[in-house]
Order: C-alpha cells, then structure tokens, then sequence
C-alpha cells in the first residue's frame, strides 16, 4: 500500500510540474497564406511564417511593411516597435 501511495504522489508531482510548464508556451499552428499588396500576390519570403493561434492571424510585421514601402524600428530600451511610412512621420525610439 505504501508503494502505491509513493507512486500516485510522484505521478502527481510529475503531472503539476508538466501544468505549470505548459501555462508558459503558447500553440500556434503554421498558417498558409497569400498577401496581396495593390493587386500584387506575394508569398512570404523564406524565414518568416504566418501564424494562427486562438483564430487569430499573427503576420510578419517587417514583411508587410517592407511590401508597403514602410520600414519597422524596435527600441530594446522601452520595448516600443514603431512603422514608419514612406510618406513620412515622426518615428519615436
């Protein structure tokens, strides 16, 4: 008895360390996709994906602006991602 007992306390542990870990992750399935910029169909370039998680689509940002004559600057100090247009604007960092 006392060697079940051992053995349904170590599947427990084995199974909330599994929950915790997996409240960290995220599951999102590759999602095939075509962009169309001004009547122009593109495919994303090799290394980038398009994502689909909780029926949401998640796209490369630099891809989709890069193809909208936009540019895209990250600033590590405060985490701010900013599109600048073409046509102008101020970018902030």
């Amino acid at each position: 008895m006392k060697k079940f007992l051992n053995g349904m306390l170590f599947g427990l542990l084995i199974s909330f360390g599994t929950i915790s870990y997996a409240s960290n992750t995220i599951q999102a399935v590759i999602f095939p996709s075509i962009f169309n910029f001004n009547g122009e169909s593109k495919s994303v370039d090799e290394g980038y994906e398009v994502l689909n998680y909780k029926d949401h689509v998640y796209v490369p940002i630099r891809f989709v602006a890069e193809n909208m004559n936009a540019t895209v600057g990250y600033s590590a100090r405060n985490h701010n991602i900013s599109i600048l247009s073409a046509g102008g604007g101020k970018q902030s960092s």
